[in-house]
């Protein structure tokens, strides 16, 4: 069975993308107010990028020809503001437990590999199983 590099990158950005916008919904409704960015109005405001990442995504799954541009741009723009700009600045605040800690380092990791594959992808590498 061959599976493009694009398709598992899509499928990976899919599950980063459903674990970022169902946790910010759960710290929204179940933890509201804990820290600075604890309120639905928060999340309201992060849709946009929700929605941009699983539409991203579904082209990626899909083989749209011009998907690798725009998730490898998000990849890469998540995975550096996760690890310089939220995890430093934004977890803190919200005095994170278990399922944060663990929500950010999945995130982390499922979009930092997104992004290796991605350029695996534009460099022309193959991976054969």
């Amino acid at each position: 069975m061959e599976l493009p590099i694009t398709t598992v990158a899509g499928w990976l950005l899919l599950v980063a993308s459903i674990l970022s916008a169902g946790y910010e919904l759960w710290r929204a409704i179940a933890r509201t107010g804990v820290g600075p960015n604890d309120r639905m109005a928060d999340w309201l405001r992060g849709l946009p990028i929700y929605v941009g990442s699983l539409v991203t995504s579904g082209l990626l799954i899909l083989g749209w020809e011009y998907a690798l541009i725009p998730g490898l741009a998000y990849a890469v723009l998540a995975a550096a503001a996760s690890i310089f700009w939220y995890g430093p600045s934004i977890l803190p605040g919200r005095r994170p437990g278990v399922v944060d800690w663990f929500e950010d380092r999945v995130f982390t990791i499922l979009v930092g590999t997104v992004a290796m594959l991605l350029v695996l992808d534009v460099l022309g590498v193959t991976l054969v199983a």
